[in-house]
């Protein structure tokens, strides 16, 4: 059986002001999720890496089978700051740390608490059969509808908008109770769907079931790569569609990666 795996990356820049601070002292990040609506089950992890539970490969093709068609993957990204210094934020097989941890950074500080790490260390996972349904009927609100986290909190300077939703009376805010739901884009029309505002979300939901997270490079010391961190707020979207043809064997990833550091 032939798997290929396609992985759509959009990147952001974002400038924001740097501010000395203490270091915080984040956690690990250890929820793990499965994406399994097709022929792949496979598991996603909250650190940056995936397709393994920490231990064993978790990249099952055909589904239920057994058999793993990958170990494990990650995210490397490197760059070089105006002085000249290399920043790096990568992870491998976490033998000897890690560089990521779960959540926003505050837009202002450029950090994020240790409560902020743990509160963020989930992944969020729906279907568009789900959000179809709410959509048609609102008592019928999966949980992590309920829960979906469109907006920031204020009181640690998260960004306004975080994960895609619709907002149905475009008022910014992410209010299920008032039929605002995950950003699936029902109609099939794109790009200009009504009810949602590009200039600060530019987002949508991709596939039959996605999974989306959020995570960064300043919760503690980068002891993977003991480089200094870059500042990274990275907004992630695994997702899988359910067909008749190839793509029933494919998964795919989505990452909105925003340096919130001007360094």
């Amino acid at each position: 059986m032939k798997t290929i795996i396609k992985v759509a990356m959009l990147t952001g820049m974002i400038s924001a002001p740097v501010f000395s601070y203490a270091q915080s002292q984040c956690t690990p990040p250890a929820a793990q999720t499965d994406l399994d609506i097709n022929n792949v089950r496979t598991t996603i992890l909250v650190g940056g890496d995936m397709w393994w539970d920490l231990s064993v490969p978790k990249y099952e093709v055909p589904n239920g089978s057994g058999k793993h068609a990958i170990f494990t993957g990650a995210l490397w990204i490197g760059g070089i700051d105006p002085g000249g210094q290399i920043k790096v934020a990568a992870q491998t097989y976490r033998q000897t740390g890690l560089d990521f941890w779960g959540g926003p950074l505050d837009t202002t500080t450029v950090n994020i608490t240790k409560e902020n790490c743990m509160k963020y260390d989930r992944h969020w996972k729906v279907t568009r059969e789900q959000v179809k349904e709410f959509n048609e009927n609102p008592s019928a609100a999966a949980n992590d509808i309920k829960s979906w986290p469109g907006n920031g909190d204020p009181t640690y300077n998260e960004g306004t908008y975080l994960a895609p939703f619709i907002d149905v009376d475009s008022d910014g805010e992410y209010h299920y109770e008032k039929g605002d739901y995950p950003g699936y884009n029902l109609s099939g029309d794109y790009p200009d769907v009504p009810g949602i505002n590009k200039a600060v979300c530019n987002d949508y939901l991709f596939g039959d079931q996605s999974i989306w997270w959020v995570f960064n490079d300043k919760g503690n010391v980068h002891t993977e790569t003991n480089s200094e961190p870059i500042g990274l707020e990275i907004r992630a979207q695994a997702f899988a569609f359910q067909t008749n043809d190839e793509i029933n064997n494919m998964t795919f990833y989505k990452y909105q990666i925003i340096n919130r550091s001007t360094l």
